[in-house]
């Protein structure tokens, strides 16, 4: 009972941390994450409201995608890693090796148009 507030409190706090990051970069590169962290809060509220206890795979996987996950994009970009242009430059490399380079080019140039500098 106590582990479920606890973990509820850290990953609605970790939740407001990267939304709150979003609005500041106007990046809609977050919102997958935020949706991610929210199907995690949403199966762990369920499970407290509903009295419906997860195997450990369960909660390793909610804990993992509640709370690590925003961990390590905080952690990272304080490092000065841009988390998000990193997923981006993977999502372009899966696309070359589809053989997309029609999709590779366009968030390529999506990229270039977001961060004319850093880039």
């Amino acid at each position: 009972m106590i582990e479920q507030l606890l973990f509820t409190i850290l990953a609605v706090a970790l939740f407001g941390v990267i939304f709150f990051k979003m609005i500041k970069s106007n990046d809609t590169g977050y919102v997958t994450l935020l949706v991610i962290e929210a199907i995690g809060i949403a199966i762990n509220f369920i499970g407290f409201v509903f009295n419906i206890h997860l195997n450990i795979f369960f909660k390793i996987i909610v804990y993992t995608i509640s709370i690590i996950a925003p961990i390590i994009v905080i952690v990272l970009e304080k490092n000065g890693i841009d988390v998000i242009n990193l997923l981006k430059f993977a999502k372009v490399r899966l696309y070359l090796l589809m053989g997309d380079n029609k999709k590779a080019k366009d968030t390529l140039l999506e990229l270039l148009d977001k961060h004319p500098r850093k880039l």
